[in-house]
């Protein structure tokens, strides 16, 4: 998922499209596990995972770790401690994802990449910050150069180590990994990396604000928000952008937060999350003002729920279905008609959200929460069906 800007606070006093719907049922209504990310203090948490056999959850948060969780219970299984800054302080994590064998990869803040193991809490391997040569500075990627040397000045990042981490993506094939850098210069950079050794493997230049990544199914090919439109996609093999996903309705007159301040009004928004459909005929991006949905091989635009969710994602679900994250709750709907089917907790703005492998659950965490990880049943009756009709307004 992507990283966990720090003007959330802002956001959540900006307003953005609501949907006419009640306040989330609490999540003990649902049957909801409730555990919590780190030591009980306040947590950002940054990214959730779902092993591949869904019997344990991965998290990440700004504490600087990773946590291992059991799915059932919730309990905390593995604590894993390596996102560090020059001066010591923990560095946000900022996504987490597992690898083949029960290994798991992590990148932060600190600009550091980190294979863990199977068992125990030592990295496997820890891949140091890349350096990107610089270009010509704009105005608003002046504002993100701003931003490092301030933090070099507190001590926090080396001047040779000034980019950071914030997204991450493992292929379908769960070889490879893209791993997302926002260097010093304002631009974001991907670099694909060999899961087994986390060799460098290709090299991709996205948009100023590439927030997220995604594999295409084949694996061929790299989705990412991007400053073409609001989603483009990269061929792995050259390079090059072979496709945009755009949505002119979505440059909004009204002016959006960013780089810790507002843009100008007619500035896009900026895509969090990207997910594809179950079929895979269908792309999908969550902003803070709404999820729209793309075919993916004509990249017309589909339809669009205006409901946003802050630093949020997008989850595909079975039977056509997704879901998304938005500034009070869960909405689940259908892919192509853009209904809304259902809402559900956590209340607040949610933002890391994933779904179980076998559909019946997802998990989700809203901020302001102090760390708290809900796990939700998608069918509260608990009979394990999908169907829309399973899902109560």
């Amino acid at each position: 998922m992507s990283h966990r800007l720090a003007f959330v606070a802002l956001a959540v006093l900006w307003s953005s499209p609501q949907i006419a719907f009640s306040e989330p049922t609490e999540p003990s209504d649902y049957g909801a596990v409730l555990f919590r990310h780190g030591d009980g203090d306040y947590r950002s948490v940054s990214s959730l995972a779902y092993t591949a056999d869904g019997t344990q959850i991965i998290s990440a948060a700004d504490d600087g770790a990773i946590e291992v969780h059991e799915a059932a219970t919730g309990d905390l299984l593995r604590r894993l401690v390596g996102h560090r800054f020059a001066n010591g302080e923990p560095a946000d994590a900022c996504d987490a994802a597992p690898l083949p064998g029960g290994r798991i990869v992590s990148v932060g803040e600190d600009g550091r990449v980190i294979l863990w193991p199977a068992e125990g809490t030592k990295p496997e391997r820890v891949i140091d910050p890349v350096v990107f040569e610089t270009v010509e500075l704009d105005e608003q990627s002046g504002l993100g150069r701003l931003a490092w040397e301030a933090g070099i000045a507190r001590g926090e990042w080396d001047r040779d180590e000034a980019t950071g981490l914030y997204a991450l993506a493992v292929s379908p094939d769960r070889n490879r990994f893209a791993v997302g850098y926002r260097a010093i210069d304002g631009t974001h950079r991907f670099r694909v990396r060999d899961c087994r050794t986390g060799d460098a493997v290709a090299d991709l230049v996205g948009g100023q604000y590439s927030q997220d990544a995604l594999f295409t199914p084949d694996g061929t090919g790299l989705l990412l928000s991007d400053d073409a439109g609001l989603i483009a996609l990269y061929d792995l093999s050259t390079g090059e952008k072979i496709r945009v996903f755009d949505a002119p309705e979505a440059y909004s007159k009204a002016a959006y937060p960013r780089g810790g301040g507002l843009v100008p009004s007619n500035a896009k928004p900026i895509v969090f999350g990207i997910a594809f459909s179950a079929n895979g005929e269908y792309v999908m991006a969550v902003d803070a003002k709404a999820c729209r949905v793309w075919d993916f091989v004509t990249g017309d635009l589909v339809t669009t729920v205006d409901a946003g969710g802050w630093d949020s994602d997008v989850v595909a679900l079975a039977d056509g279905r997704a879901a998304f994250g938005t500034n009070n709750g869960v909405v689940i709907f259908e892919i192509v008609s853009g209904k809304v089917l259902a809402h559900r907790p956590p209340s607040g703005v949610v933002q890391p959200l994933a779904v179980s492998p076998d559909g019946k659950m997802f998990i989700a965490a809203a901020s302001q929460q102090g760390g708290r990880i809900y796990t939700v049943p998608l069918n509260p009756a608990g009979d394990g069906g999908a169907g829309a009709g399973d899902l109560p307004d």
